[in-house]
């Protein structure tokens, strides 16, 4: 008799091998209901979300009614009332008329106040870009009444602004000087575009309304440009090298966009062509002298010295030398 057939006729091997198949099919059982019962939870984890997912389209119509609904801009944008960027203003306002030279920053530049108040001031830049975007779509909103075609006509939320100030309830828009504010082939455009709308005049509570969030806009606008120079005063000092190649308006705006000096010279060279990139916006004019990926180094005024057919070369020159230069 063979080795195998005293193992099966033997019926204490017969019994432990029924009782680990048996665990082995329990075992396979069990996991085969934890999948099953994983794929019912994460099958009603998605039924759940789909259910609170609400459609986009729905969304964009909610905020429009919940903005046309809101009577005071200061619901909607609290930025300027707001404690940081009083702060902010206050310490710029103490500070922006001292003298302080590179010998008199005590370690590293990353260290010191002031440098912390730069990188604060220009990651507020943002939150007010941000902040006129909003008070931008509050006075579409409220002001499509009086002239609907006026957003299509004028893109920039600015000049959109101004243009709304200047207008305000006037209907013939002969009366209203717009050269000041908008390109003549704009001011044109707008001019007869307002002869021919179906806007009515807004109540005096809808113009109040709109005029104070257009003030507010223009306030941000103004805080905005107060930073900016006040930053763009420091750069020789926090940043002389990168002033010295690319200016210091144009370096302001780098350190701003990447969020600090020690964040920009991590920055490969390829990405510090990228900084200031904007989505572009047909506007029915040529694009043709708009390159694609460029930002604020290719408008720069070194790079638009280059002769045009040398521009992205002399770019991507530039930036490699922008980045082996942060360090002095």
């Amino acid at each position: 008799m063979s080795l195998a057939d005293e193992l099966l006729a033997d019926p204490d091997f017969i019994s432990t091998r029924d009782e680990e198949a048996a665990d082995d099919d329990q075992s396979d059982n069990n996991d085969s209901e934890d999948v099953l019962m994983r794929d019912l939870e994460d099958l009603e984890e998605e039924e759940h979300m789909e259910e609170n997912d609400e459609p986009e389209e729905n969304k964009n119509v909610n905020s429009e009614v919940e903005m046309k609904s809101v009577k005071d801009v200061k619901k909607v944008a609290k930025l300027l009332s707001s404690r940081q960027m009083r702060d902010i203003l206050t310490k710029i306002e103490q500070l922006k008329d001292t003298n302080r030279s590179q010998t008199q920053i005590m370690g590293p530049v990353e260290e010191d106040p002031e440098y912390k108040l730069i990188v604060q001031a220009n990651n507020l830049t943002v939150d007010i870009d941000n902040e006129i975007l909003v008070v931008h779509k509050f006075i579409r909103d409220h002001y499509a009444k009086k002239f609907p075609e006026l957003e299509s006509l004028v893109l920039n939320p600015l000049d959109y602004t101004r243009a709304v100030k200047a207008i305000g309830n006037e209907m013939d828009l002969t009366k209203v000087d717009l050269r000041s504010i908008l390109p003549s082939a704009t001011v044109m455009v707008v001019t007869v575009t307002g002869s021919t709308t179906n806007g009515q005049k807004l109540t005096d509570e809808e113009s109040m309304i709109v005029s104070d969030a257009c003030d507010m806009a223009l306030e941000l606008d103004a805080a905005k440009r107060k930073i900016l120079e006040y930053v763009e005063s420091r750069m020789t000092l926090i940043a002389p090298n990168l002033s010295a190649i690319v200016g210091s308006t144009t370096a302001a705006k780098m350190l701003g966009q990447a969020g600090g000096l020690l964040a920009l010279c991590k920055m490969p060279s390829c990405n510090v062509m990228l900084l200031g990139v904007q989505k572009k916006t047909s506007t029915g004019f040529s694009s043709a002298s708009t390159p694609r990926h460029t930002g604020y180094l290719f408008q720069s005024e070194l790079i638009q010295r280059t002769p045009q057919d040398l521009r992205i070369k002399a770019q991507k020159i530039v930036a490699a030398k922008f980045v082996s230069e942060i360090y002095y």
